[in-house]
């Protein structure tokens, strides 16, 4: 699940809180990049063509993104909001 806390109609919200309704029942606070890879990773496009259309999409480098991002991708994964692809 996927929850979203801010002013009605504000460009961005405050913050996005993922949250698992099995297992542990963990919950994490992601930003609108995590946020949004979270919700296009299905297994259809590699990581790197998620971040590129995210950076594309927000107006930054590719590269700059890419950089700063696979911490939080792990951390998803280690907490079970992601699956590796096998």
């Amino acid at each position: 699940m996927q929850e979203q806390v801010g002013l009605p109609g504000a460009e961005d919200p405050e913050h996005v809180v993922l949250r698992q309704n099995r297992g542990m029942r963990r919950a994490t606070k992601v930003d609108t990049v995590g946020a949004g890879f979270a919700g296009v990773c299905d297994g259809t496009m590699s990581a790197g063509r998620i971040l590129d259309a995210i950076a594309q999409l927000l107006g930054e480098d590719p590269v700059v993104l890419r950089d700063r991002t696979p911490a939080q991708i792990r951390l998803l994964v280690e907490q079970g909001f992601l699956e590796p692809a096998r």
